[in-house]
């Protein structure tokens, strides 16, 4: 504001309402809505989703609303990555899955997932030493070894509790931004069905998404938005935005192929780059019929765009593809 000329003249603008944000953008400046992206909203942990507790209850998260929305928040995540005291995230990494056990004091409670077409299993190969490495790095004391998931693939079994319900409810009631990424694939229906129930559909958001048929069936989880999810999402006037990376830039297969190419526009010969993302993007607009968003992750310390050329290249790959 200062170089700009004083208050309220800078390029960075927040905006609380859907004309602020149009005349924010129409003056060719950048529209911010303020977001709560974190593990335990509201300090609201999975033990206290028991009204007994007295700190999180239906009345309490009417307060903790009516206080983020004075402050000028506007789009929220239920969920996060650990289970809270509003519904089960999804199931796609074990060092996440060592955290709730030690943010939230429980493992999460894995089922087979729908279908046939999931690959990832939790706790597979998950062995003492691996456990107690990230247990430590984590810092924390715990002794006990989760059980592996005897089923072929691992989803969440917990979908949303009904205080979950309550904050939905009162999100809604204001026109909040609710986004449900992260959310387990029974969190995820039963928040779409709560869209569907009202007319004309309320448009939920998911913010940084990773497609589940651009994916080898070997590293599919639920992490990863199904095209019936996204159908979904659009015919409520949902929106979504395509995730700037590789699924396997944030794991040890980084630099090996998992993708599946889409589309002939751009050719598939460059993990990880700008091209398998365009081939994302083109999948990601093709399905929602109208205006896909950028969702970079990037406080998130998600893996980013790779390079096309040097060392590093397509996934270093001297040969490319």
């Amino acid at each position: 504001d200062a170089a700009a000329g004083g208050p309220g003249q800078g390029w960075f603008r927040i905006v609380t309402s859907p004309n602020q944000a149009r005349s924010v953008i129409e003056q060719g400046k950048l529209a911010v809505v303020l977001g709560i992206e974190m593990d335990n909203l509201f300090n609201c942990k999975f033990e206290e989703a028991d009204p007994a507790s007295g700190k999180c209850t239906a009345e309490s998260v009417r307060a903790f609303v009516d206080e983020y929305w004075a402050q000028g928040v506007r789009h929220i995540f239920p969920v996060h990555n650990f289970d809270n005291a509003f519904g089960s995230p999804a199931t796609w990494q074990d060092a996440i899955h060592a955290g709730n056990r030690g943010v939230e004091g429980r493992w999460w409670d894995a089922e087979d997932c729908p279908g046939t077409a999931y690959g990832f299993k939790l706790n597979d190969g998950f062995g003492t030493s691996l456990f107690n490495l990230i247990m430590s790095l984590f810092g924390f004391d715990i002794a006990e070894v989760p059980a592996p998931h005897s089923g072929d693939a691992s989803c969440n079994k917990r979908g949303l509790t009904p205080l979950g319900r309550v904050l939905i409810d009162q999100l809604m009631a204001r026109g909040m931004v609710i986004d449900i990424d992260h959310m387990s694939n029974r969190a995820i229906d039963e928040m779409l069905t709560i869209a569907e129930s009202v007319e004309p559909g309320y448009p939920v958001v998911a913010s940084h998404v990773q497609f589940f048929a651009l994916n080898q069936e070997s590293i599919r989880h639920e992490r990863m938005r199904t095209r019936a999810q996204l159908e979904r999402i659009r015919d409520v006037g949902g929106m979504i935005a395509a995730m700037l990376k590789d699924d396997v830039q944030d794991t040890d297969n980084i630099g090996r192929k998992f993708n599946v190419p889409y589309g002939t526009t751009v050719a598939d010969d460059c993990r990880h780059s700008t091209k398998t993302w365009a081939q994302m993007y083109q999948y990601a607009v093709d399905v929602m019929g109208g205006p896909v968003a950028f969702g970079s992750d990037f406080n998130g310390v998600a893996g980013q765009v790779g390079p096309r050329p040097g060392s590093e290249g397509c996934g270093c790959d001297p040969g490319r593809g």
